[in-house]
């Protein structure tokens, strides 16, 4: 078996020497060896120096798979050879796009020149251009992987240069919100792949997430800016905070989850998101122009914020069993809905607002089960069998907690 191997192995280097057109004694002055040592390889008699292997590949052309196994590697030489082929292709696809528009580009301004010098139109021109190429040159340009996400920034990019062409072409005012509003629109639409598919330091790779969010709202507040200063308008603020406040209701949870936070603060999320949006609220009713602070609006924001309060505290911070604390949130909320008529009755009484008929704590909402059809009964008989059920609800969840702690 040895030496069946020792006499493939010979007549393989046999067969592709003369296939080189090669003598044994060429053979051998290039690996600097007799020409005899050679002659034994191919008689099968020996096997050459494993230090020689490197050599013998490279001058034969034969990778030392196929030296070894004495065989030519089939697959291997045409999958090199259609990698070979690619490169070629994508040198080629590259170079022609090259030419083409930097042709082009070269073209317009020649035109401009001959026209007196205004390079308003190959600007233009120019700019269109590069939103092609960033469809059909960048992605070919840029990593693997990141062909996509660098097309779509090119594209971004690209339009907001056409915009700053058009402006300087035709002394237009608006390329700042026309360009602001197309990244944004565009970020909203791809701004999560591109993050899914750019690299990232170490501290962003695990909150692209955060990153997506973040550069939305700064998008959006700096449009908002753009378009209130060319106005010439004061709104800004109100529009901003209006932002901030529905950002934070929506997505501020997700922040809060992504951004490392004090080992005293991890245990109160819930906490922090509900105060960020009290103070946000709270910050957006004077900015709004709302009169009567102190009487009036935060008196009907606190009892309007006071439910929330009131149900993160008796789930997350009452010391009692997790249905004992299911019980009291259905408890709190059937008071709130029976109460807070009764709180709005007492702000507007105490602003001297017009109240047309008080409101009856011992039948609320003027409930009147006999009438389901007429207003204002059906809402009445509504809220009343609102606040039933989840006295039912938490008498259920009571007698379950005692249940479990037995």
């Amino acid at each position: 078996m040895k030496n069946e191997s020792k006499k493939t192995f010979g007549e393989f280097i046999t067969q592709r020497r003369r296939a080189l057109g090669m003598t044994q004694r060429e053979f051998s002055d290039k690996l600097f060896v007799t020409d005899s040592a050679v002659s034994k390889w191919e008689r099968g008699l020996s096997y050459p120096d494993i230090t020689l292997i490197r050599d013998i590949c490279e001058i034969l052309g034969v990778s030392e798979h196929e030296l070894l196994t004495a065989s030519e590697d089939i697959e291997a030489r045409n999958a090199e050879r259609l990698a070979a082929r690619y490169r070629r292709i994508s040198r080629n696809y590259k170079l022609v796009q090259y030419v083409l528009y930097g042709g082009t580009i070269i073209t317009c301004l020649i035109c401009d020149l001959a026209d007196g010098g205004n390079f308003g139109w190959s600007l233009i021109v120019a700019a269109s251009l590069f939103i092609a190429a960033s469809l059909t040159l960048l992605p070919a340009l840029a990593p693997e992987r990141m062909g996509g996400a660098a097309s779509c920034m090119g594209v971004m990019l690209s339009l907001c240069l056409l915009y700053g062409a058009v402006c300087l072409s035709t002394g237009g005012d608006w390329f700042l919100p026309a360009a602001l509003g197309t990244l944004f629109g565009l970020w909203l639409l791809l701004g999560a792949y591109i993050l899914r598919r750019i690299p990232l330091p170490g501290s962003f790779k695990h909150r692209k997430a955060l990153l997506y969010v973040l550069a939305s709202i700064f998008l959006l507040l700096a449009l908002l800016g753009v378009c209130c200063l060319r106005a010439r308008q004061d709104w800004f603020f109100t529009a901003a905070l209006g932002v901030l406040l529905g950002a934070a209701i929506l997505l501020l949870p997700l922040v809060i989850r992504q951004v490392p936070l004090p080992n005293e603060v991890q245990n109160h999320k819930a906490l922090l998101w509900l105060a960020i949006v009290t103070v946000l609220l709270a910050a957006l009713i004077p900015v709004a122009g709302a009169r009567y602070l102190w009487s009036e609006a935060y008196p009907l924001m606190l009892l309007g914020m006071l439910w929330p309060w009131l149900m993160l505290l008796c789930l997350r911070y009452l010391p009692i069993g997790r249905w004992f604390r299911v019980s009291a949130s259905f408890f709190v909320t059937a008071l709130y809905i029976w109460l807070a008529p009764c709180g709005v009755e007492l702000i507007a009484a105490a602003n001297g607002w017009d109240v047309i008929k008080g409101y009856d704590l011992f039948n609320p909402y003027g409930a009147n089960f006999s009438d389901w059809n007429h207003e204002p009964y059906l809402t009445g008989n509504i809220f009343v069998t609102i606040m039933a059920a989840l006295i039912i609800a938490a008498i259920v969840c009571l007698i379950t907690g005692i249940k479990h702690k037995k």
